[in-house]
């Protein structure tokens, strides 16, 4: 799923109680606009996890701080160190 392609089956299994080989249903125009927009979902995920890491780093840091201490945490302890 996708912006570009919305909710698509491109693939199908054939033969499934055999082999289970997969078969394409694009051609390989199609193949290569699937690999540039699977490219581009994931370096908007990766764009998106740095930024949650960056946004929430003195927190991890803390938790980080604290584990090294104590070697585990609570649930409770987790959620007071990411408040702070």
């Amino acid at each position: 799923m996708s912006d570009k392609f919305g909710p698509m089956g491109l693939e199908s299994t054939q033969n499934k109680y055999l082999d289970g080989r997969s078969v394409a249903h694009y051609s390989e125009q199609t193949r290569t606009l699937i690999d540039d927009e699977v490219r581009k979902i994931l370096d908007q995920c990766q764009q998106d996890a740095i930024k949650l890491l960056e946004e929430n780093r003195p927190a991890l840091e803390r938790i980080s701080a604290y584990l090294l201490e104590k070697e585990n945490i609570t649930g409770k302890e987790f959620m007071q160190l990411m408040e702070e």
